[in-house]
């Protein structure tokens, strides 16, 4: 008689997952990547350059603020006086 052959599969390898990128080595990377400094240099420009309008704007739009305001306090004076009874 012969011996039965067993049909036993053999045992799969446990599939070990994806280790997880280390964020500061991937930061790093990112730092180092021309297109990301080349960016961030953009981004900078931007913002300095929304900075100084900004600026800008206040210089030329306070002393008009101020005007309007102004005129408004006296209008708003002159006619309390009209108002009030003599």
């Amino acid at each position: 008689m012969s011996s039965p052959t067993s049909h036993v599969s053999p045992t799969p390898e446990l599939s070990i997952p994806p280790r997880a990128p280390d964020p500061l080595s991937t930061g790093i990377k990112s730092l180092l990547d021309p297109t990301v400094k080349q960016t961030t240099e953009k981004l900078l420009q931007v913002h300095q350059s929304q900075q100084a309008l900004s600026q800008e704007l206040d210089r030329l739009i306070t002393p008009t603020l101020q005007t309007i305001q102004l005129r408004v306090n006296k209008l708003y004076v002159q006619l309390s006086k009209q108002r009030l009874p003599h």
